[in-house]
């Protein structure tokens, strides 16, 4: 008789012809409650209470407030890190709505040394200093380009 292609303890074994079978059945001596793969020891309740899936921050800029209200956010900071450890001046050029305000809005809190909105991504755990830094920061997004007056008026206030 063939050998079954699940060993006692529940993992999955190869089958005779090499490939892994793709579900494993549960091993009822070791109290394994699930019978899905990856869910070993874990009751069949654990699956029914749905996680709320994350907002997408379409459209916002700021990454406090992104942080803050746990959007999804995609971890940027070692491309940060690697950026502010260089010894260059850098232009970033990118289409609209590409991300270059949430780029910069997301560099200003780390230079300001704010490392508690950076729990859980790279930079957190990075040999980073977080000295907190001066930071100007200009905004034209929503100055009037049109009128010369008008965006020397938002230069100046």
């Amino acid at each position: 008789m063939p050998e079954p292609p699940f060993r006692r303890s529940g993992k999955a074994a190869p089958a005779p012809d090499g490939r892994l079978p793709m579900h494993a059945v549960p091993d009822q001596a070791s109290g394994d409650t699930d019978p899905r793969p990856g869910r070993r020891g874990l009751p069949q309740a654990a699956e029914t209470e749905m996680e709320k899936p994350r907002t997408l921050p379409i459209g916002k800029k700021d990454f406090r407030a992104i942080r803050e209200r746990d959007y999804v956010y995609v971890d940027k900071t070692r491309i940060i890190h690697d950026l502010v450890q260089t010894d260059m001046a850098y232009f970033l050029s990118r289409p609209r709505r590409f991300g270059k305000s949430l780029l910069l809005s997301t560099m200003e809190h780390v230079f300001r040394g704010e490392r508690g909105l950076f729990k859980g991504l790279w930079i957190d755990s990075s040999d980073y200093d977080w000295k907190p830094c001066p930071v100007i920061r200009l905004d034209m997004s929503d100055s009037n380009k049109s009128d010369p007056v008008l965006f020397e008026s938002r230069l100046i206030r």
